[in-house]
């Protein structure tokens, strides 16, 4: 069956805006849920550039390329979803330096932008994590608050916090970082996402998408008008 879901989602509980884990590749039940209306090949144009590729294509046209067709309907996404991880998984440092710049540049598409943040956790390189804590620790600005605009720059630095689980990281060096952003932001939205993967990676409390979804089933459950 065809699938097709929302590149990112905020949604309004307790006066608050919350992050739902239907993140562009993943749907609320777990399962893979990336939507394209192509199936990505190993004769995909591949963002990495070696000596000898022709087809080759560079960062930024892939990524406005690839971020399109997500936004459409697809048949496959646990074949997508493999793709790309094993394509962020060769990105050099500069690559990863690029992508860090697009994620926060305004004048680029917010599917774009999710995408490319997305690729910098599924890199599973040492370097992303200095790339997302510094993407998390970014302010939002305040001209953009408070409407959508605003809400999505939330959601993006909460989903950089979210993505150092992606990375190879010990327990210690995880909750370091978590730490450093939590001394660090002006956010309120990204320090409670970490205080929350901190509390969840000391078995202090259930992961923070296990909770977005016990506070999305408790609001769904309330009356209307209530």
């Amino acid at each position: 069956m065809k699938k097709k879901v929302l590149g990112w989602a905020a949604l309004l509980i307790f006066g608050g805006i919350w992050l739902l884990r239907t993140d562009y590749f993943r749907g609320s039940e777990g399962a893979s849920n990336v939507h394209s209306s192509q199936v990505i090949s190993a004769a995909s144009p591949s963002f990495v550039k070696s000596e000898g590729e022709s087809n080759s294509v560079d960062l930024p046209s892939w990524l406005k390329q690839e971020s399109a067709k997500l936004a459409q309907v697809q048949e496959d996404p646990a074949k997508v979803e493999q793709s790309l991880r094993q394509q962020a998984r060769q990105l050099t440092l500069p690559q990863l330096q690029l992508l860090r710049e697009r994620s926060l540049d305004l004048d680029v598409a917010e599917d774009e932008r999710f995408l490319a943040l997305t690729l910098i956790a599924w890199s599973e390189q040492r370097e992303a994590r200095s790339l997302l804590e510094q993407i998390s620790l970014v302010p939002v600005d305040p001209f953009l608050s408070p409407g959508r605009k605003g809400d999505f720059e939330r959601v993006l630095r909460m989903q950089a916090v979210e993505g150092l689980q992606d990375l190879a990281l010990s327990s210690t060096e995880l909750q370091n970082s978590l730490r450093h952003i939590i001394s660090r932001s002006g956010e309120a939205m990204t320090t409670d996402r970490a205080h929350r993967l901190l509390w969840s990676s000391q078995q202090r409390a259930p992961s923070p998408q296990e909770q977005d979804k016990a506070a999305l089933k408790k609001l769904l459950q309330r009356p209307a008008g209530s």
